[in-house]
């Protein structure tokens, strides 16, 4: 029935319903095919600066961590030197208790020891608590010959941990010149560390 009454239309009436439809069908394309791309494309316009300053700052945050990665890689190079001269509680009790044996190997004798620790002074840390190196002076007196005082010196001096001799004085005891009395002012750094913190 519709096409019979489209078949009466005059020929111009026929030509607008044709360009209706055509421009229907055009707006329906546009629509379904065109604007989503269009859509897209602006999205991307848009969000395209939002790309480009996230990619700048993951790349930014990716030298910061490489930095800090060295820095750390440092650090603990660093600490791990550190830790081969410094001495621990067991360590230094440990030395203290050996240097009436290391004199008598080397036929001399420890009069006095007095030992002295500084304040701790915290190395590692926000915890005050967390690492600590300590200060140790200690005065030693010796009585023995020469060549044996000497050796006793190199001996602490050849310690596999560091230990500073601040100063020494040597002098005879009594009208015996083959016999000195030696005093040693010496120092070692013992580390206190919680069990809480690793540096594996």
């Amino acid at each position: 029935m519709w096409i019979e009454t489209f078949a009466q239309w005059n020929r111009s009436s026929r030509q607008a319903v044709f360009a209706a439809l055509v421009l229907i069908g055009a707006v329906a394309m546009y629509n379904w095919i065109v604007a989503p791309h269009v859509t897209y494309l602006l999205a991307v316009q848009t969000y395209e600066p939002v790309v480009d300053r996230v990619a700048h700052e993951k790349a930014s945050l990716k030298n910061l961590l490489i930095g800090r990665r060295k820095m750390l890689e440092d650090l603990e190079s660093q600490f791990s030197r550190m830790r081969q001269i410094v001495y621990t509680d067991e360590q230094a009790r440990q030395l203290f208790g050996d240097l009436g044996a290391m004199a008598a190997e080397h036929k001399c004798t420890v009069t006095t020891v007095d030992s002295a620790s500084d304040r701790p002074a915290r190395i590692v840390g926000g915890d005050p608590k967390s690492l600590m190196v300590e200060p140790v002076d200690t005065s030693l007196t010796i009585t023995g010959a020469y060549d044996g005082i000497m050796a006793f010196i190199g001996r602490l001096l050849a310690q596999p941990r560091k230990i500073w001799v601040r100063s020494l004085t040597m002098e005879p005891v009594g009208t015996d010149v083959k016999r000195l009395r030696c005093r040693i002012y010496m120092g070692i750094y013992v580390i206190q560390e919680k069990e809480a913190v690793s540096h594996d």
